[in-house]
């Protein structure tokens, strides 16, 4: 019984339980290592319900900030596969109580396996690149858009200045002569249900996130260029194209459960980067000192990602990491043929309580780009 529902929108309900006249707002699956945020379902005038307290019956769960209001956030722990009831005892014209079931989903990460084979090659022939912008005509000042609710709009994220001219350019490739992808990931992800609900793992979908960080310095003679990007908070995501979703890292490096009781699938990926180096100091106002060396990186934080497909509370908008490691390409110049420019980091670590990822953000095929990206001197 989910008593009177909110007028005029809908919610995903946790069922009441036979004991309360209330139901509760929120997710009823959810994975481990994870928060979520729940409501009293009802319509109440004036005042609304008063005494509020919040609990739950099983340890998995736990109550996050004050348990007095009417909405709470419970966060739940990944040790185990659990039935949790989540109750809200309140005052309304008389003593009452709201209280539904929740499916926690254990989530394991596995053991991951990481490969890095490519070789780096410096590659010609690419024609110029735009490398320096300008900012816009006083009064404005510089507007940069980095963070949105993404997905194929990639033109949302905007500078109000304008590009300078392309430039020459040196490119190193991190698998530009062979050998296979410059990084690859493989894990055996398994999501098992409580016994009570053993399609709770139906609900949840996991895969791969990646976030990236740029840095870099350039020497030209006795000059340098420097990597300068608006923010440092960037998923790197393959769209827009057909079957990407945001903001898995690609389609094909997510999943969803299936079956009943515990689900397993291996999550792989692979990833080449590479980097564009000025080949002159600034071209642009006649200084064409020729590039001698560079020390660049792209830093990766690659994560195994989750989230609930419930709807309540907008709870499947929110993305938790289950595992992180970090991984880096080192781009250098002159490049040193046959040996790879990849290291890789420790197994997956996961964070010690609930952490979000962001995902909100630039993605880094924007931010590798004019007029994100630049190379300022």
């Amino acid at each position: 019984m989910l008593g009177k529902l909110f007028t005029g929108v809908v919610y995903f309900a946790v069922t009441a339980h036979a004991a309360c006249t209330y139901g509760i707002v929120g997710p009823t699956h959810v994975p481990g290592l994870t928060q979520y945020n729940y409501t009293i379902a009802g319509v109440f005038s004036g005042a609304g319900p008063t005494n509020v307290k919040w609990s739950v019956d099983q340890a998995t769960a736990s109550i996050v900030g004050p348990a007095n209001g009417l909405t709470v956030t419970v966060a739940f722990a990944n040790t185990k596969a659990d039935y949790i009831t989540l109750t809200a005892k309140f005052s309304l014209g008389g003593d009452l109580c709201a209280s539904g079931t929740i499916s926690l989903v254990k989530v394991d990460t596995g053991t991951a396996t990481f490969g890095k084979p490519g070789k780096p090659q410096a590659a010609a022939g690419l024609g110029n690149k735009v490398f320096l912008v300008n900012p816009p005509a006083p009064p404005a000042v510089p507007t940069w858009i980095v963070t949105f609710t993404p997905g194929s709009n990639v033109a949302a994220f905007t500078y109000n200045g304008t590009q300078q001219a392309a430039e020459p350019r040196q490119r190193v490739d991190s698998n530009g002569a062979g050998g296979g992808a410059a990084f690859s990931s493989d894990t055996t992800i398994t999501l098992t249900s409580p016994a009570q609900d053993p399609t709770a793992q139906q609900q949840i979908q996991i895969g791969y996130l990646q976030q990236l960080a740029s840095t870099g310095s350039a020497a030209y003679m006795k000059k340098t260029r420097t990597v300068t990007v608006p923010t440092q908070v960037t998923l790197d995501w393959y769209g827009p194209s057909a079957g990407d979703e945001w903001p898995w890292y690609d389609s094909s490096a997510r999943t969803t459960g299936t079956g009943m009781g515990t689900f397993s699938s291996k999550l792989s990926m692979t990833d080449s980067p590479a980097e564009s180096i000025p080949s002159q100091h600034n071209p642009n106002a006649g200084d064409v000192t020729a590039l001698t060396t560079c020390a660049a990186a792209d830093s990766f934080a690659l994560r195994v990602g989750v989230r609930t497909l419930d709807t309540g509370m907008g709870a499947d908008q929110h993305y938790f990491i289950e595992g992180e490691s970090d991984w880096k390409a080192n781009y250098a110049w002159p490049v040193v043929a046959g040996v790879s420019i990849i290291t890789t980091g420790a197994n997956w670590k996961a964070p010690a309580t609930p952490t979000e990822a962001p995902v909100n953000v630039v993605p880094a095929a924007i931010n590798g780009n004019a007029p994100f990206l630049r190379w300022t001197n």
